[in-house]
């Protein structure tokens, strides 16, 4: 047979698949004992390589459960042709009430109603220094008047100028000629605002109704019929914090993460260059999902809808975009960094959050694993092996969607804590309970923020209180985990715990059938999420470095405007 290497984790070269003739099906055999899967996972969780990306993939569920590996077969599969092209994706309806979907419907038709031909309407600037000129030919200066990026004009008439390449827009005020886009190149000037009048105003009439029945919950109704009422108010307010929350891309010109459904069998989503390793194993399953990077205007973009104007607040998420590393992966700080003690003390905290909700996705919808009486294995020899497979089944997991799903939501808890953060920071400089940015000399409100961080981490590490400090900055009620987990089953689907069960689950009922020999579980479990993934069981997701940056940008966006819904609904109802 022929096979393909990879280079796991910058590791030696290893072969992963090896390909048969595509007309011939092949079965797994493998050879196991029964044993605690306990005691493996213990031994995996402490591998350098690991970083705690396997504890996402196996948060389905520590159990009981292990087998052994000596060969798997695989079916031929063919390399992605390089012009292969991405399926359209659909809209993905993830609201759960009848009115949200209804009210989601119309962001889809307002967010697809400034697509096709440039017409007359509102348009936001995209670049800096636009020039507003006199004739609908293109001119030297002097010009009527300078546009700044992510201004909003109204643009009354539309031509297309062929000699210079330019469609061009009569303005309303400053009453003047600016390019609207270059038919040549496509190059853009300015955007057409989608239309958003109607979802607005559902949207709002919707917050409306439900703080006012939220006001007269419990008048003349007992029991039952007051217990479902208050559910379907939780299900509605998720759905309208979700919505709000998605709002806010639009408000500020912001393009939002497409979804990676598909409306075809292809289920590997590519978005980069460097996949090749991940082209082939994907074979006709892979497609290319077109994402621009997080860098030059649109991270600037990003990094001020984050802040949302706490300036103070830069600093901290200039040092957690600084923990990616090469390979696009969030790693904790050195010590001596800047917040370090702040952000480590974060991800175990997010990392908590994770396991108590049960992830980005939630937990499977049913177990079919079991405790197993047996023998229990030899922990040196599953060290040994844990650590030629830990990297592998770490590498293999990472691409998974369910994985990309926890660290997008991890991301956005980020995002939800730092406004947080800022906001308490203002409330107490304002009612004096710490220093003000004048007492350090002006514009120094960086360091006042930086040292009232520290505080709050040093407090609770000394008191242990979790109804203050970094438990509170990232307490989650039910309403935002339920937005969070609509926009990650709008990006990356749903049903993703569930996909990933079900490999866990054909190891533990192999092994329920006979005894096995003494080997490591982590072969079979890698093996059997890469069948799943070829044979579009399991869905998939590989990215380049600069890719997984932009989804956690993007992440952690969300996570800011999510709070931003939040303090809005508190707001109306008071």
């Amino acid at each position: 047979c022929t096979q393909t290497y990879v280079r796991p984790l910058g590791g030696p070269s290893m072969p992963l698949l090896c390909a048969f003739e595509q007309s011939r099906s092949t079965f797994l055999r493998w050879k196991c004992r029964r044993r605690s899967l306990t005691a493996l996972i213990a031994v995996a969780l402490s591998a350098a390589w690991l970083e705690g990306q396997l504890l996402a993939a196996f948060s389905v569920g520590c159990r009981p459960w292990g087998c052994g590996w000596s060969r798997h077969a695989f079916r031929t599969v063919a390399k992605a042709s390089p012009d292969s092209v991405e399926p359209r994706p659909l809209p993905s309806a993830v609201c759960k009430t009848e009115e949200g979907r209804a009210i989601e419907e119309l962001f889809h038709l307002g967010i697809s109603s400034n697509q096709g031909e440039d017409r007359c309407g509102t348009y936001r600037i995209v670049r800096d220094r636009v020039a507003v000129g006199p004739m609908p030919r293109l001119g030297q200066p002097p010009f009527i008047a300078e546009l700044k990026k992510g201004s909003l004009v109204e643009v009354i008439e539309v031509v297309t100028v062929v000699e210079d390449s330019r469609v061009r827009g009569l303005l309303a005020e400053p009453q003047g000629w600016i390019s609207l886009v270059d038919t040549m190149k496509g190059r853009r000037w300015a955007e057409m605002e989608p239309n958003l009048d109607e979802f607005d105003e559902r949207l709002s009439q919707a917050w409306r109704r439900l703080i006012e029945e939220e006001r007269q919950k419990g008048v003349g109704r007992v029991g039952l019929e007051f217990q479902l009422l208050g559910e379907a108010r939780t299900r509605l307010q998720s759905d309208l914090v979700y919505l709000s929350a998605l709002r806010g891309y639009s408000r500020i010109g912001l393009p939002p993460l497409p979804s990676f459904e598909t409306s075809s069998d292809r289920t590997w989503a590519m978005i980069g260059d460097d996949l090749v390793e991940w082209r082939t194993m994907a074979g006709e399953r892979a497609y290319d999902v077109s994402l621009s990077p997080a860098q030059g205007q649109l991270r600037e973009d990003l990094r001020k809808a984050i802040l949302g104007g706490q300036a103070e607040c830069g600093p901290l998420l200039d040092s957690y975009t600084a923990c990616f590393n090469n390979e696009g992966v969030w790693e904790p700080p050195p010590e001596d960094a800047p917040f370090a003690g702040f952000l480590r003390q974060l991800l175990r905290a997010q990392e908590e959050v994770l396991l108590r909700v049960g992830g980005a996705s939630g937990l499977p919808s049913a177990n079919n694993t079991s405790p197993r009486k047996g023998l229990e294995a030899d922990p040196v020899a599953a060290a040994e092996e844990a650590k030629v497979w830990v990297p592998w089944l770490a590498m293999v997991s990472r691409n998974t969607r369910v994985s990309h799903a926890d660290n997008y939501f991890q991301h956005a808890l980020f995002g939800l804590c730092l406004r947080r953060l800022g906001r308490r920071f203002e409330l107490e400089r304002r009612f004096g309970l710490t220093e003000s940015a004048d007492e350090d000399g002006p514009g120094n409100s960086e360091a006042a923020f930086e040292r009232f961080v520290g505080r709050l981490v040093d407090g609770e590490q000394s008191s242990g209180d979790q109804s203050s400090g970094l438990a509170m900055v990232l307490s989650l009620n039910t309403e935002l985990l339920e937005g969070a987990r609509r926009q990650v089953k709008r990006i990356f689907g749903r049903g993703l715990r569930d996909e990933i069960a079900r490999p866990m689950n054909e190891v533990t009922r192999a092994m329920e059938k006979e005894d096995f020999s003494d080997h490591s579980p982590l072969p079979a479990a890698t093996s059997l999420l890469l069948e799943a993934a070829n044979a579009g069981k399991l869905r998939m997701l590989s990215a380049d470095p600069g890719a997984r940056e932009r989804i956690a940008w993007d992440a952690v966006a969300f996570g800011a405007f999510l709070q931003d819904a939040e303090d809005a609904a508190a707001e109306s109802g008071r």
